[in-house]
């Protein structure tokens, strides 16, 4: 038998920490883009069992409603007022191999754009892309015209709407369905409950494709908390919140939230922990930690690096180690990093082989704003006033654009297994300063600073800093 041994004295944080499924595409049709109507309104008459301690909950059935109780149609819309639905097709039993290669693509290209640098200073970083993508996928639900190709680009590239809702659909099943692992898949839309008009077609796509619930909220300072409480629980506590504070011009706030948490599927025993491992990390330092000794029996290979496929339970998911070859980076290995290359090493993989194999034990998070990673990839003009969102509902302004795109994950890797989590959250803005000019201002040299009284115009405190030491 071949036998290969491999310490992982360097790990690559593998982008899709939650599964190894491929993905394509993103965004919707315009044939069913939603048209303005359905009025965010506060007063809902709040019943829900589950989520009354969230928010008010617009709809968390089939068919969303923002205007009366959770999960009811307003008696005063009729049925011949609402488009005829496409439902998800039932008959998909795997990702399609379009959508596979959209998802790879924009994956490793998400990744490599956001964590790169990151990892070019020593820190550890993780993205997770089915996170990232369940939550824009909505929001293209919501867009027109140039905006929905741009997104359709960048998203899933070469997969139509309806395939592209259909695998987001397939993808929140399979989480569902999971037996020997937790993995849970969770959406909402939150919109602002005063000058703000959501689209019924949208808010009926994202309950319908997504699963998303859809509250209703006034956008203070009680709906970022309740929006933190939201992320919190569906993440299983590993993320506490997601956002720090909603601007006055924050109209809408897409959510995405995921928990996995999976035992090996060969766990290890007390003689395979070796307490007294060392990790040599980035800058040569040398590190201790609990080294995980195992024999595993997947390889994978490609000119730049090797590594091993090591399972959970049900084997429907595996941690897929990569260490890049001696002389070759973690940041150079992320920086060449493409969708085809990511398959091609996954499907390199020889089986019943030895792989002498070890994996530190490590946990950390991580956080990013994607919006320039995104813009870079050519999702430009989502976040531009020129913008069109009017299949997401209207503002009192015209303008519904892209404000951020949050993203945050955890991990835990140990002797019993793996926990991760993720959440991103698209916020929509209604400011027609998306167009205006931006500018910087670095506090990095001798500056004067004044603590203001803002109601009457009046400094307070006046100061200046010549030295932060």
């Amino acid at each position: 038998m071949k036998k290969t041994i491999i310490k992982l004295l360097c790990i690559a944080s593998v982008f899709s920490a939650f599964s190894l499924v491929s993905c394509g595409e993103v965004v919707s049709d315009t044939s069913q883009g939603g048209k303005p109507g359905v009025q965010a309104d506060s007063s809902a008459d709040d019943t829900s069992a589950d989520d009354t301690s969230v928010g008010s909950t617009l709809a968390d059935d089939t068919k969303s409603d923002v205007k009366d109780q959770p999960g009811k149609a307003d008696d005063s819309s009729s049925a011949a007022d609402m488009p005829e639905k496409t439902h998800g097709d039932p008959s998909i039993e795997e990702c399609g191999e379009d959508f596979k290669k959209g998802y790879n693509d924009f994956a490793a290209e998400l990744f490599r754009r956001t964590a790169a640098s990151d990892a070019a200073d020593g820190k550890n970083v993780l993205v997770s892309p089915e996170s990232v993508i369940m939550a824009l996928g909505m929001t293209a639900n919501g867009a027109n015209g140039e905006t929905l190709s741009q997104m359709r680009n960048v998203l899933c590239k070469d997969v139509d709407g309806q395939s592209f809702n259909d695998n987001m659909l397939f993808l929140l099943d399979k989480s569902e369905s999971s037996e020997d692992v937790t993995f849970s898949i969770a959406n909402s839309l939150w919109a602002r409950s005063s000058g703000f008009t959501l689209g019924q077609d949208f808010a009926d796509m994202a309950a319908e494709y997504f699963g998303a619930s859809v509250y209703s909220e006034p956008f203070d300072g009680t709906t970022v908390g309740k929006i933190n409480d939201w992320v919190n629980e569906k993440t299983d506590g590993m993320i506490p919140s997601i956002i720090n504070q909603l601007s006055p011009t924050d109209v809408t706030v897409l959510l995405n939230a995921i928990a996995f948490q999976g035992s090996w599927a060969k766990p290890y025993e007390d003689f395979n922990v070796d307490e007294k491992g060392v990790f040599n990390a980035y800058g040569g330092e040398k590190q201790d930690c609990a080294m995980l000794h195992s024999t595993e029996d997947v390889y994978i290979s490609d000119s730049s690096a090797k590594g091993f496929l090591k399972y959970y339970k049900g084997f429907d998911y595996a941690f897929m180690a990569i260490l890049p070859n001696e002389g070759v980076s973690v940041e150079d290995y992320i920086s060449s990093m493409t969708g085809e290359g990511f398959s091609s090493l996954l499907n390199s993989a020889e089986r019943g082989v030895n792989v002498i194999a070890q994996i530190p034990e490590f946990s950390y998070d991580y956080g990013a704003h994607l919006a320039s990673p995104l813009n870079d990839m050519g999702m430009e003009l989502p976040f531009t006033a020129d913008a069109d969102f009017t299949a997401m509902g209207e503002t009192e302004t015209g303008i519904l654009c892209i404000s951020d795109v949050i993203h945050k994950t955890h991990i835990e890797l140990d002797r019993t297994g793996t926990k991760a989590a993720a959440a991103t959250a698209v916020i929509m803005k209604d400011s027609a300063e998306a167009v205006t000019e931006v500018y910087e201002v670095k506090l990095d040299r001798p500056f004067v600073y004044a603590i203001v009284d803002v109601q009457n115009s009046i400094p307070v405190f006046i100061g200046a800093v010549n030295s932060v030491k």
